[in-house]
């Protein structure tokens, strides 16, 4: 068709318009000429449309940034009263360790050199994220003293006695006390009222000034010994009682705990029946002033090396024979705090054979004058940095211990749902 048009164009120069004839070769410059100005008309096109999708890609580009920056800044605010607390917390352990260091009370262990403070060990990976979100979610949460609202303490069933009197060993349970007149009743019956037949039952009061003295002196009749008198504190008074101790398993039970019942029996036959085991412990309950539970932790199996790193073994659900007692030394005076984790250690360090019963043993209790909570940012942090020392030395950082506590919560958070199903492992 276009060279139709182009024959018809010519002809009718040619015979109908007089002078507009043209020559082959003008007709193929015009031509030349018109291909020439549709190209550079198209060249042009085409370089408009490439800057403007240069354009679009420009600000596409622009936009996927403030996009990524915006969320970089919601994930940075969210996250930050947890940031905050992680960092109080190691200024707070790292501050009592250096306090120890600088007053010349740690000796710098030779066996390896000092560890720096590696970010390797500071920056999280998103699989520890995840790891430590889902430790944290379930309501058993270890270390977390208020976990619900109270609710009616039901204790759970313990296997039924199966051995004669005459196979069980003496218990002996040393109770240290210091105006205590508010619950010191509850934790003594807690103990008498189980009517354990080897029991050599021991209180140590600090001489009291409120009534403590006059509650316990009700039941003077049912204790192997008991004194009021001044005393140079709770880990003098532990000594002192088990001093005076006469049984083949040992335990002290502070003033404000309790025992469940029926774990007297167990425990004896436990013993009896396991000659190879030194320290037995099981499940811990929390429970408030009136006696209604707040928590519960629940432990998994025994774990020497994560005890090298804190402390979350329920004291008052321990007993230990005193074979193993002796090899580690007894109690140590220096402690006022953090005894029982000295104790623990040091029967770790001396061959003692743990045992974690899947049982709940023990009741703690939370309340305002409870020495947890009080001590808990001064005498606390100084004795746990100084046992933190003795068994680590430079491998201690608050980022190394963080990585622990989230891996044996998750443990724990296994075992508990475990036990929810009925299932005791």
């Amino acid at each position: 068709m276009r060279k139709v048009r182009q024959l018809t164009e010519s002809l009718w120069r040619r015979w109908f318009i007089p002078g507009a004839a043209e020559t082959p070769a003008a007709e193929a410059a015009r031509q030349a000429e018109e291909a020439a100005r549709r190209a550079a008309a198209l060249h042009t096109a085409l370089k408009e449309r490439d800057a403007r999708d240069r354009e679009a890609r420009r600000r596409h580009v622009a936009r996927k940034k403030e996009i990524a920056q915006l969320k970089a800044g919601l994930k940075s605010a969210k996250n930050e009263a947890v940031a905050a607390g992680i960092a109080a917390d190691e200024a707070r352990i790292e501050a009592a360790y250096f306090r120890e260091l600088a007053a010349g009370r740690l000796s710098t262990p030779q066996s390896e050199a000092p560890a720096s403070l590696d970010s390797t060990h500071r920056r999280d990976g998103w699989l520890h994220r995840r790891f430590r979100h889902l430790a944290w979610r379930r309501e058993m949460r270890l270390g977390v003293l208020f976990q619900h609202e109270p609710r009616v303490l039901k204790p759970s069933p313990l296997p039924r006695p199966a051995l004669p009197d005459d196979q069980l060993p003496v218990i002996s349970i040393v109770t240290p006390s210091y105006q205590q007149a508010a619950f010191v009743e509850r934790t003594l019956l807690s103990v008498l009222d189980q009517q354990y037949p080897k029991l050599d039952y021991i209180v140590m009061d600090g001489g009291s000034t409120d009534e403590s003295p006059a509650l316990i002196a009700k039941h003077a009749a049912r204790f192997s010994h008991w004194q009021s008198e001044r005393d140079g504190g709770h880990t003098q008074a532990l000594a002192a009682g088990f001093a005076r101790a006469r049984g083949d398993v040992l335990a002290w039970l502070n003033s404000d705990d309790t025992l469940l019942p029926g774990v007297l029996r167990f425990v004896g036959e436990f013993f009896a029946r396991h000659p190879d085991v030194d320290v037995l412990y099981g499940h811990r309950v929390l429970i408030d002033e009136r006696d209604a539970t707040i928590g519960r932790w629940v432990l998994p199996p025994h774990d020497a090396d994560f005890n090298l790193w804190t402390d979350f073994l329920p004291q008052e659900t321990m007993f230990w024979r005193r074979s193993a007692f002796d090899r580690a030394g007894g109690m140590d005076p220096y402690f006022r705090f953090a005894m029982d984790w000295d104790l623990i250690l040091r029967l770790q360090k001396t061959g003692a054979r743990f045992r974690r019963v899947p049982y709940f043993l023990g009741c703690f209790r939370i309340h305002e004058a409870q020495k947890s909570i009080t001590q808990a940012n001064t005498v606390a942090l100084e004795e746990n940095a100084r046992l933190r020392h003795r068994e680590l030395g430079p491998r201690f950082t608050p980022a190394r211990l963080e990585r622990r506590v989230v891996s044996f919560q998750l443990r724990a958070a296994f075992y508990d749902f475990l036990l929810r199903l009925g299932l005791r492992l």
